[in-house]
């Protein structure tokens, strides 16, 4: 029993559209309750990214159920682009059943992002549906994300000698250097960092840094790199804890004392 309809509120609509196991099922009897009730871009927004992956099937719902009235935004579309498991569905999705809306949301801000996010497919289903040019550089940007991710040295080597901006930000705040350390790729990390173009300290949104991933993973030479590049031993993730703070509950004294070269507390 959901109870009293007066207390569904959008707050309850966001917690369903996020529910990644029966969101769709309990927006179907929540918008029974609340006929009435007009879909926020939060919950767009929910419904296409949470921390519960839910596919296409909430939104689809949404859709269904209340049609045009269902915001689709350039912020819903970035959520969407967070959505590394389901996004490219969501985005045939929601070409398809909303091809207007989706059309006057193509900015340069959201064709970046996803090119930053590393999604050729969806890149390519952008340009085939709707006949819009993307451009090398927005290629090349995606490619470098790519390559950072997947340890391609040669071919990150090949784009930031052409130039390729070694900076953007993907939909979830990670940069080809944060993939790169994430991911151990000590060489790319040497060379992104060579280009003095880069943050090092850029922080995802699960909130951890280049060096926080490298002392997770246990990874000196990354660690040495960055930190003789600048980046900050002191700087916390999202739990309050320092990379030095991580070091120390692992025990990674070898860490630990690098880091105190550099100014740890």
């Amino acid at each position: 029993m959901i109870g009293d309809d007066k207390v569904i509120t959008e707050a309850t609509f966001v917690a369903a559209a996020g529910n990644g196991l029966n969101g769709a099922w309990i927006m179907q009897l929540l918008l029974s309750r609340r006929s009435d009730f007009e879909i926020t871009e939060l919950v767009s927004k929910a419904a296409v990214f949470s921390d519960m992956p839910s596919g296409t099937y909430v939104m689809e719902a949404l859709l269904d159920l209340k049609g045009d009235t269902v915001p689709i935004t350039e912020e819903v579309l970035l959520a969407a682009t967070r959505n590394l498991t389901y996004r490219y569905s969501i985005f045939r999705l929601l070409v398809r059943e909303r091809f207007a809306s989706v059309r006057a949301c193509l900015t340069q801000r959201i064709l970046l992002t996803i090119a930053a996010s590393g999604d050729l497919m969806i890149l390519s289903l952008l340009e085939r549906r709707f006949e819009i040019t993307i451009t090398t550089e927005l290629r090349s940007i995606c490619r470098l994300y790519i390559g950072a991710r997947d340890g391609n040295r040669r071919l990150v080597q090949s784009l930031l000698r052409q130039g390729v901006p070694p900076n953007t930000r993907s939909a979830r705040g990670e940069t080809p250097l944060w993939m790169a350390a994430a991911g151990q790729h000590d060489l790319i990390v040497k060379d992104l960092l060579a280009t003095k173009a880069v943050d090092v300290d850029p922080v995802s949104m699960t909130g951890d840094s280049p060096l926080i991933r490298a002392i997770v993973r246990y990874n000196v030479p990354i660690v040495r790199l960055l930190l003789a590049a600048g980046a900050n031993p002191n700087l916390a993730d999202k739990n309050g804890k320092t990379a030095y703070a991580l070091a120390k509950e692992r025990s990674y004294l070898r860490m630990m004392a690098i880091m105190r070269e550099y100014g740890a507390k």
